[in-house]
């Protein structure tokens, strides 16, 4: 198998909208969660709400927060943070639009962990396939994403979830912005010629009658 890395590690993140901790003040400890409105995610598949990661100490842990709102999709737990509803918790990509303009801002960055990128894995007799190839190339020829590439990026992929109906499930998020939009640029070059459909054979001969 070979991989390829396709994003930069990203860092986890609690948000909040200012008119948020006007009312509710910021949490100062992930134990302080407890006092705090807490917008919860569910996987579609799974029975059990997500807990939100942190660090002590160079430890993992996690915390069941508090929240009377659940959602399973990441676009709608940042429409309802930046209405003020309660935190969330999501990637710094995801968020990135909303934290460059101020509608969301991040609280306990200290307290939170960053986690590697997205690589994709593929049998090594396949990485001359045409398609892949293309991604590959796409992929390696850009730079990592730079925060100030991070807004348009997320913008980019949020129009195309819209468009295609999507829910935008962190585990996919996530991580995977920048792996989106690479997808379109991948598409992109693939559909820079338009594909004709190979002509159809000739009908085979009859036979004749000796």
């Amino acid at each position: 198998m070979i991989a390829v890395r396709i994003t930069q590690d990203f860092r986890w993140c609690v948000v909040g909208a200012p008119s948020y901790f006007a009312t509710h003040g910021r949490p100062r400890s992930p134990q302080d969660l407890s006092q705090h409105e807490c917008i919860g995610y569910r996987f579609p598949t799974a029975k059990a709400v997500y807990r939100w990661q942190f660090v002590r100490r160079g430890r993992e842990f996690s915390l069941a927060v508090p929240g009377s709102v659940v959602v399973n999709d990441h676009l709608s737990m940042i429409a309802f943070a930046k209405r003020g509803v309660g935190l969330a918790y999501t990637a710094d990509l995801v968020a990135a639009r909303e934290l460059a303009s101020g509608e969301l801002e991040a609280v306990l960055k200290s307290h939170l962990p960053t986690k590697p990128g997205l690589f994709l894995y593929f049998p090594a007799k396949s990485q001359n396939q045409p398609k892949l190839r293309a991604f590959i190339d796409f992929t390696r020829a850009r730079d990592a994403p730079s925060p100030s590439r991070a807004p348009v990026l997320a913008s980019a992929v949020r129009g195309r979830q819209r468009r295609a109906g999507l829910s935008a499930q962190l585990s996919v998020v996530a991580i995977f912005l920048p792996f989106a939009a690479a997808t379109r640029g991948a598409r992109a070059l693939a559909g820079s010629r338009p594909c004709r459909r190979p002509a159809p054979l000739p009908p085979p001969p009859r036979a004749r009658a000796l």
